[in-house]
């Protein structure tokens, strides 16, 4: 008679359990799976951020880019928080040789800016806080006088930080100093600036033309190629 161990032993054993299959990633605002609502591709994509269309079409601006400018004005977010943040690069509109601009999403920039300011009554008293402050400003009878002295103290320490070789070479453009009197590369002695400059230095002597009757005054006078322009008594 067989024993109780034997029958154990002959009795098939269960199937061994398959793993649980993890869900379908779905949308973060109605978490409908994305085999019933496809994501949103571009969003999905440039901003990591799974959105379906539908809830994308329910709050359009929420999905829309913004630029660096327009979310430091509107959300009062700083550079360090745009850094942390997502964003795509685009040629820029103005000029294709400017530096390219950063769009980042209004969500994720609006959703820093809670962290920052709690709730968006919060914000907008910021901003008609700092708008009234900068009026203030404007309005003082001394803001023309500091905003020029301002504007001084840049434009020396700008003047300061890049040489003449370091102008030149931003602007294309090198003047060329042409003799004793010139300064900064031009002059033009008595008379205007003349085309046809000759290269001059210490040892130079004029070469006076013929002379030449003045109209106006009734006096002759002579010039050199360099622009010098010496007046001739008659006796």
């Amino acid at each position: 008679m067989p024993s109780a161990s034997s029958k154990t032993a002959d009795q098939p054993l269960p199937p061994p359990s398959s793993p649980q299959e993890p869900p379908p990633p779905s949308c973060f605002v109605c978490h409908a799976p994305n085999t019933m609502r496809p994501f949103d591709a571009y969003v999905l994509a440039s901003y990591q951020l799974r959105v379906c269309g539908h809830c994308k079409s329910k709050n359009t601006y929420k999905y829309k880019e913004i630029t660096t400018t327009n979310a430091k004005k509107k959300y009062l977010v700083s550079d360090n928080v745009l850094r942390q943040l997502p964003f795509v690069e685009k040629a820029n509109p103005r000029n294709p040789n400017f530096r390219p601009m950063k769009l980042y999403l209004t969500y994720h920039v609006e959703e820093a800016s809670l962290r920052i300011w709690e709730t968006l009554e919060n914000l907008d008293q910021e901003i008609v806080k700092r708008a009234k402050r900068k009026q203030a400003k404007k309005d003082a009878p001394d803001y023309a006088r500091k905003r020029l002295k301002k504007t001084l103290v840049r434009a020396k320490k700008q003047s300061l930080t890049s040489g003449p070789a370091e102008a030149a070479a931003s602007t294309g453009f090198q003047l060329k100093a042409t003799g004793l009197f010139a300064v900064g590369g031009l002059y033009s002695g008595s008379g205007p600036i003349v085309s046809d400059r000759v290269s001059m230095n210490r040892s130079h002597a004029h070469d006076f033309g013929p002379l030449t009757l003045d109209a106006e005054t009734g006096s002759y006078t002579k010039r050199c190629v360099c622009g010098v322009v010496q007046e001739v008594e008659l006796m």
